[in-house]
């Protein structure tokens, strides 16, 4: 048997770096993903889904996302159950990621972590191979 999910999705917010009450780091995100990957139409309606980081991934994960990015995320679907504040049950499923990957370079200047620039040179001149 095997439970393993690959998506990739646009995040609806910064995330924000949570602890537990043992230390551990936590950070949960929604993603925003085209069905079929047809943004184009404007009748296909958007699939969002909850994404949960722990540990050095949730460290790291918070140090270069933001809000727009396009992200790969690698891991498992879990449902996790709570009662609600009015005593019910509930039910929610969540991908618990164990790898993420950055599908788009940031434009130099932006964001608050790293940049990844694309080297440009504008010079006319031949290359020396």
């Amino acid at each position: 048997m095997l439970n393993h999910i690959d998506i990739m999705g646009r995040l609806a917010a910064t995330p924000e770096l949570k602890k537990t009450q043992k230390g551990q780091s936590v950070t949960t995100v929604a993603i925003c993903c085209d069905r079929d990957g047809n943004r184009a139409v404007m009748n296909v309606p958007n699939d969002w889904f909850n994404v949960v980081l722990y540990d050095k991934n949730a460290d790291n994960f918070c140090k270069y996302a933001e809000k727009g990015q396009t992200v790969l995320f690698s891991g498992r679907l879990t449902r996790r159950k709570y009662t609600d504040i009015y005593g019910k049950d509930q039910n929610i499923h969540e991908i618990v990621a164990d790898r993420f990957y950055f599908c788009e370079r940031k434009k130099k200047g932006e964001g608050k972590g790293v940049k990844l620039d694309v080297i440009a040179d504008d010079s006319e001149e031949e290359l020396p191979f």
